[in-house]
């Protein structure tokens, strides 16, 4: 889901004060598929630890697992500078939120999460096109 920037704020606010674990994904520059790889690392529970970034595969399951084996049921994923990487480094972010959307519906699936079903929410910040004059 792609969110407007003015909006993040409030959002983590309510999600917090629902008891949702709560992730803020930062990518610095050069925005690519390394920088996205080091974010994850730094961010978010990752079980196994990944190591290297060449596997989206090995991206992917660890932190599948590691978000399935929280405590809490609803899990809510900011992602604040999406729209850096998105230019920059299209066919990476494209990826990146493919990734993403399949961790989202693979943790909500009872048999696919092993009875550790987890209500994910991605907001992915895109800001609004400008308005014309």
């Amino acid at each position: 889901m792609t969110i407007d920037p003015s909006a993040i704020d409030e959002v983590l606010e309510e999600a917090t004060a629902s008891g949702a674990a709560t992730y803020v994904l930062s990518v610095p520059e050069p925005a690519d598929r390394a920088a996205f790889f080091d974010a994850v690392r730094t961010t978010f529970p990752l079980d196994p630890p990944l190591i290297g970034s060449r596997s989206w595969d090995a991206l992917s399951d660890s932190l599948w697992e590691g978000l399935r084996t929280l405590d809490a049921p609803r899990v809510v994923i900011v992602w604040r500078d999406a729209e850096i990487m998105s230019k920059t480094h299209p066919d990476d972010y494209q990826t990146a939120v493919a990734v993403l959307e399949d961790i989202t519906a693979t943790l909500a699936d009872a048999k696919a999460a092993i009875g550790s079903t987890k209500i994910v929410t991605v907001y992915i910040n895109q800001p609004s096109a400008p308005e014309s004059e």
